[in-house]
């Protein structure tokens, strides 16, 4: 009984250690890659037809060659296809030699997925998408290399744990200064949108004491309220929130338009308003029509 308890914890400290061996491998590929490419800085697509950029990643230090998508799938496919048929489980009957193929023909299947997808999106070449696969797997056979290299080093766990928090540190370093600088393009946010949305929010909570909803406004114009129109200048005439009795006062001759109505942010309308509620209205203006809003005075 003893000996089947050890025997179990034999192969759960080797499935651990390969684990971590696999963990390292595929760092330093993603680490080398990414160095790599920064190196080459190959074009991509859309540096030839701006058409094709909303399609892709728009980030600029993104280039072409390698593509971190197929070398990371290379190497983590290739991983799991060569490892798949000798997991640590007894393979003394052969009962694995006919999972081996199933597990190499998916890997593959899985590849070459990974590699049409960024073909089919327009965000590589075709011979880029060919030449990372190439690069994966150098870094997939120099993987397993580093694994054989690892085992004759007798690592202990606390080795690979300090080493996995030494990896954490770093990533959340990175994390934390593309955030302080604004560099993120997490969710197709750009720079300039996180500086607008703090910068409104920093505004707001200055105003939230003073800012009240303008008065009751009513058909001919609003009370209590500060007439701006769409440029942000003051306007103490006539203003209507109906859109035919604005044509009708300018006799039609310019046509009146409506975009915004609600609460928006003061870069929306280049207005004073700041997270207030106000009302789009239409100011007659001699021939012409202003759009206009209404804010808390």
């Amino acid at each position: 009984m003893n000996s089947g308890r050890s025997s179990r914890e034999c192969r759960y400290q080797s499935r651990t250690t390969q684990g971590f061996h696999f963990f390292w491998a595929c760092c330093i590929n993603m680490a080398g890659a990414a160095l790599l490419r920064l190196v080459l800085s190959a074009p991509r697509p859309f540096m030839y037809d701006q058409r094709l950029r909303p399609l892709t990643d728009r980030y600029e230090t993104s280039h072409g060659l390698p593509s971190l998508e197929t070398h990371m799938a290379t190497v983590v496919a290739g991983w799991w296809a060569e490892s798949g048929g000798s997991n640590g489980s007894s393979t003394d009957s052969g009962g694995d030699d006919g999972v081996q193929p199933l597990v190499r023909l998916l890997a593959l299947g899985y590849i070459a997925f990974v590699g049409f997808t960024r073909v089919y999106a327009c965000s590589r070449f075709v011979h880029q998408v060919a030449l990372s696969i190439v690069t994966g797997a150098v870094g997939l056979a120099w993987g397993w290399r580093l694994s054989t290299h690892l085992d004759g080093l007798a690592l202990t766990m606390r080795h690979h744990v300090r080493g996995t928090v030494v990896v954490v540190i770093i990533a959340l370093g990175m994390v934390a200064y593309q955030v302080e600088n604004n560099d993120s393009q997490l969710m197709g946010i750009r720079k300039h949108e996180y500086l607008r949305v703090l910068s409104n929010i920093v505004k707001e909570s200055q105003q939230a004491q003073s800012a009240t909803v303008g008065g009751a406004e009513s058909e001919d114009g609003a009370e209590g309220g500060e007439w701006l129109l769409h440029d942000g200048a003051p306007w103490d005439g006539r203003a209507v929130s109906s859109k035919s009795r604005c044509q009708s006062m300018t006799k039609g001759k310019v046509p009146c338009t409506i975009e915004l109505e609600g609460t928006y942010a003061a870069g929306e309308l280049r207005t004073f308003c700041i997270f207030s509620r106000f009302r789009v209205l239409y100011v007659a203006q001699g021939d012409g029509c202003r759009q206009g809003v209404t804010c808390a005075a």
